[in-house]
């Protein structure tokens, strides 16, 4: 099969809540501990969904496992954290609070407890009471998880005062002076990042919010693409009333790239999210092949998949090297009296069909 390359593909850049379902940023469980010590996924990555995460099979099977496991061991917090954390990712949240509540009533000042206690009942929908633990945990360790519950302390702030505007720009009117600005957009980007990773990076209020940050962070490779792709990819999991403005901010972000459109850009992430859920499929495939089996699914899981994946990390190299000749070309090219020819070729090539 022949893979169709552009001048305009996007570099891969290293550069992360929100209304109920958003807030499962900040859970602390066995991957939690697993992920700490390694480095956060790539913004593409995050957006498109290609990096570690389990499927609702996989948390059916830690139910039963962390089940048995606490029979034997009943005074485990960590076990009853990892209990309480797959309850919620399958949707059983009132579980998971009332095991979290149980936690709080041995370990009241307990960090793990606090964090997820706090992240459930924003899933609950209970934003106040919610935000009021994500606080209570960031007393007790300002530092953890590299910053994502300033990051989601701060997002349920924004949304809990209306979301008008962008989440950058609430963080810009909170700040004191251009240097704590820029440094809050960069914790925050940090944190939305995290947040993703480790909880639902499909909905449409935090692929916004990064979104927001990409375009008022400076990263080297100019992340505007990625910034598009983020509005994009809200825009299709949005709700139909919401979708007009996340199509509006993807336009703004591509407003000073040249030699890209937004319906490029479209194209691309279909490509590039269309490989990410085959690869997802994969590793569901494999997870319940270890659960029929009836191995230990976590150990399987992190000996199979010690690395993060990449979307076609070497496809992504081939695209920067034709972006950077796509923003140098141009002009040597008008120097020389090529420029006509240059952009000539390019129309036929555009119009040319693919194979």
């Amino acid at each position: 099969m022949m893979i169709h390359i552009r001048a305009s593909w996007l570099a891969a850049v290293v550069v992360t809540l929100a209304l109920p379902r958003v807030a499962r940023a900040c859970l602390w469980d066995h991957d939690t501990l697993r992920e700490e010590r390694s480095q956060f996924p790539e913004t593409l990555e995050l957006i498109t969904g290609k990096f570690l995460h389990h499927s609702p099979e996989f948390y059916r099977w830690r139910i039963e496992d962390r089940r048995r496991r606490l029979a034997a061991a009943p005074q485990d917090l960590a076990l009853l954290d990892d209990l309480a954390v797959a309850y919620d990712k399958i949707g059983q949240t009132k579980r998971a609070i009332e095991l979290m509540e149980e936690a709080a009533r041995r370990a009241p000042q307990r960090y793990e407890t606090l964090a997820n206690l706090g992240t459930f009942y924003l899933h609950d929908h209970k934003l106040e009471r919610g935000l009021a633990k994500i606080k209570a945990a960031l007393e007790v360790n300002p530092d953890a998880h590299f910053g994502r519950e300033r990051a989601q302390q701060l997002l349920v702030e924004y949304l809990l005062a209306g979301g008008a505007g962008t989440f950058a720009a609430f963080l810009e009117e909170r700040a004191a002076g251009q240097r704590e600005v820029a440094r809050a957009w960069e914790e925050a980007l940090r944190g939305v990042q995290g947040m993703m990773r480790f909880g639902d990076h499909r909905h449409p209020k935090l692929l916004a919010a990064l979104g927001d940050l990409l375009v008022a962070t400076h990263h080297p490779g100019d992340p505007k693409q990625l910034a598009a792709r983020a509005y994009l990819r809200a825009a299709d999991l949005a709700p139909a009333g919401d979708r007009a403005a996340y199509l509006a901010r993807a336009k703004e972000a591509l407003e000073l790239q040249t030699g890209v459109t937004l319906e490029e850009v479209r194209e691309e992430l279909a490509s590039e999210v269309a490989e990410a859920e085959r690869w997802v499929a994969q590793v569901r495939a494999r997870e319940l092949e270890w659960i029929r089996a009836g191995v230990d699914v976590d150990a399987a899981f992190d000996a199979s998949y010690p690395a993060e994946p990449a979307v076609d990390a070497a496809l992504n190299r081939r695209r920067e090297l034709l972006q950077l000749a796509r923003k140098a070309l141009p002009g040597a090219l008008a120097l020389s009296g090529a420029g006509l020819l240059w952009r000539r070729r390019r129309r036929r090539k555009a119009s040319a069909p693919r194979v």
